[in-house]
């Protein structure tokens, strides 16, 4: 997939002149024939990981937690997790892009990590705790649930699998440990693992974040530190148990400033979903990369193509505003998916689906979660810098996205 700044040549405005590319009036959607490329906008999440090995079994799942089990030190919580903690990254539109993930099936190759880390990228590397690397695929990916699932193509022989323990008895003050690969003063391919540590602060919450983010039905809150990288990797729990995958950091908004506060989705929630994603089923993915309007308006999205200047783009957003319209912005189909069959394109606002209004993820999420296989979801829009031909600024189309079987 290309970025945005790569797309300079596909989506020209008609003219510096905003009158003569924006317009009022009204058609159907006309066939799109550009195939259009994943966005270079990334997700503003700063993640963590944490990290626990045993030996080199690949159990899916252990014992639940005994709170006979001896517990272990943190010098032993980052020996057992290093050989498990893997870096993950990869090529998106013009930058290195990536984070962490964590092995639990050594045997079959498999790790786990955030959608959000390996959604869009156009290759895929993941590199083992002694330096080696091996390519990499999504086997399975569920971007409503922020998880996916990779297949290592060689598997180091040093590397080992962490158990997945049970989150349903995580309390609050249960010491948690972190790992990752997260950003630094050197390359963001030769980061080294990184340990941090703390407690639960509560357990089985529900962290609804920004508009561009889905909703995190069920959470751990702690206070070991994590930082933008990290994202994918496991919380630990002192018996040496992948207890979460690190997914968030809470910074806060305005006024009102949040410190320590890190969000880990439970590995109970991972669990219900590893059948489908190990087996290569994709769960709601329709293979597009979408963003608030607000996130991305158009006196950004204009010249960061280089279709006008930022006077240009304010032009277009007062139209947008004026005509009362709102919505998801696509910056990004991958090729073959559901998305592009729909005829979705790069710049086009997502106003409704299923005649419902669409304003965050959240929305689509809720969507496409109860979209059943095969299902054809309506849906209506404006374009905006891939107006073309007929089509003009701020006209409006529809269109049907069909549910992968």
């Amino acid at each position: 997939m290309k970025s945005l700044l790569q797309r300079h040549d596909v989506f020209p405005l008609h003219s510096s002149s905003a009158s003569r590319h924006i317009s009022g009036n009204s058609r159907k959607r006309s066939t799109k024939n550009c195939t259009r490329a994943m966005a270079a906008l990334e997700l503003a999440v700063l993640l963590g990981t944490s990290a626990c090995a045993t030996g080199s079994g690949s159990p899916a799942s252990s014992p639940s937690t005994s709170s006979s089990a001896p517990a272990l030190t943190g010098k032993q919580v980052f020996d057992l997790a290093s050989p498990a903690t893997i870096q993950l990254y990869g090529r998106r539109g013009q930058s290195t892009s990536g984070g962490t993930g964590v092995i639990y099936d050594k045997d079959k190759h498999l790790a786990i990590t955030n959608a959000h880390v390996v959604a869009g990228l156009a290759t895929l590397k993941a590199r083992f705790s002694d330096g080696t690397e091996s390519d990499a695929r999504v086997r399975g990916i569920a971007p409503c649930s922020d998880l996916a699932v990779i297949e290592i193509t060689d598997m180091d022989s040093k590397a080992t699998a962490l158990p997945l323990g049970d989150s349903s008895i995580v309390q609050p003050a249960d010491h948690v440990s972190v790992l990752g690969y997260p950003a630094s003063f050197q390359d963001f391919t030769q980061s080294k693992i990184a340990f941090t540590e703390g407690s639960v602060q509560a357990a089985g919450v529900k962290a609804e974040v920004g508009a561009d983010l889905p909703t995190y039905p069920d959470a751990i809150q702690h206070s070991a530190t994590v930082n933008h990288g990290n994202s994918g990797g496991p919380l630990v729990d002192i018996q040496g148990q992948v207890v979460g995958i690190n997914t968030l950091t809470n910074f806060g908004t305005g006024s009102q400033q949040v410190q320590g506060q890190f969000y880990s989705i439970t590995i109970n929630k991972v669990k219900s979903l590893l059948p489908e994603l190990e087996a290569g089923r994709s769960i709601a993915n329709v293979g597009w990369s979408l963003q608030p309007l607000s996130s991305v308006p158009m006196s950004t999205l204009i010249p960061a193509l280089g279709l006008g200047d930022t006077s240009l783009g304010e032009q277009a957003d007062a139209v947008l505003k004026a005509k009362g319209i709102d919505g998801m912005v696509v910056v990004g189909t991958d090729a073959g998916s559901p998305a592009e069959d729909a005829d979705l394109e790069l710049g086009d606002i997502v106003r409704t689906m299923q005649n419902a209004p669409v304003r965050s993820m959240s929305q689509v999420c809720d969507i496409l979660n109860t979209a059943g296989s095969g299902a054809s979801i309506g849906m209506a829009g404006n374009y905006t810098v891939n107006a073309s031909g007929e089509n003009q600024f701020a006209d409006s189309w529809t269109t049907k996205l069909t549910m992968p079987k």
